[in-house]
């Protein structure tokens, strides 16, 4: 009689594969062809954004970082980013501001109470969480980078609360090094909707984006895409009748005259 535990065996070494790193690794290089129209549905979306104003933007264009000390501009640079992971804009403003108004001497933080910091950053979501994270890359920002900032992604990811998205995001926008596409919930939802990828993780996306977009695109599609979901292509409502290329997405659900 053959036992339970020897067919389980010989199912598993049949039909199960294990999720190994070289698997993973081809798993995430898989390619995406170029979609025949993406030329013209890029120019309708950044034509659509900048009539509202809504632009690529560097260091260079924030006043907050053109004053302090260079060490003062990384800090706040390093600071915003921790705090704006699943937060609106207006809320990580307030509580930089809040922080800075404090002081923005990265030893003066180090030394702060929790619970003095959690009430300037109360409003940002996962405020407890952020309090470790901001005392914890204070610490390697002074100890372990001399405070300064670096510029590479895989020495930003070390930050306890900088992810890749930021970390790519850092090294972009302060040090004007592009090492990849940034992707985020927006950039997932906007790029399946208008076909220009089928993945469905951050990695996948990422990859086949990079697979088929020229490379001189990399730093434009973030803001392309974040600024186009949050204003039209949104996660429960999608504006398709006053979309610009509702004409063009293979996902738009306007049945109208096109433009």
């Amino acid at each position: 009689m053959i036992s339970r535990r020897l067919v389980l065996t010989n199912f598993r070494s049949k039909f199960w594969t294990p999720c190994t790193q070289r698997n993973a690794k081809a798993f995430c290089s898989k390619v995406s062809p170029q979609p025949q129209n993406w030329e013209e549905v890029w120019k309708k979306i950044e034509d659509a954004n900048k009539q509202k104003g809504l632009v690529k933007r560097s260091k260079d264009d924030l006043p907050l970082f053109q004053v302090g000390t260079e060490q003062e501009k990384d800090y706040k640079c390093l600071l915003r980013f921790i705090l704006m992971s699943m937060t609106k804009n207006h809320l990580v403003d307030i509580a930089l501001n809040n922080i800075l108004d404090h002081s923005s001497d990265p030893e003066v933080i180090l030394e702060t109470p929790d619970e003095d910091i959690s009430e300037m950053i109360k409003n940002v979501r996962f405020h407890n969480k952020k309090i470790g994270y901001i005392k914890k890359s204070t610490k390697m920002f002074l100890e372990d980078f001399e405070g300064r900032l670096p510029s590479d992604t895989k020495s930003l990811n070390k930050f306890p609360g900088i992810g890749p998205v930021s970390s790519l995001m850092i090294s972009q926008m302060w040090f004007n090094k592009v090492q990849g596409i940034a992707v985020d919930s927006h950039i997932i939802r906007c790029a399946k909707l208008l076909g220009w990828t089928d993945g469905k993780t951050t990695a996948v996306v990422r990859k086949q984006l990079e697979s088929w977009l020229p490379k001189e695109k990399w730093g434009d599609i973030y803001f392309l895409l974040v600024f186009h979901g949050s204003e039209i292509c949104t996660p429960r409502k999608p504006k398709c009748d006053s979309c610009s290329v509702r004409d063009l997405c293979p996902s738009s659900t306007y049945d109208g005259p096109t433009k």
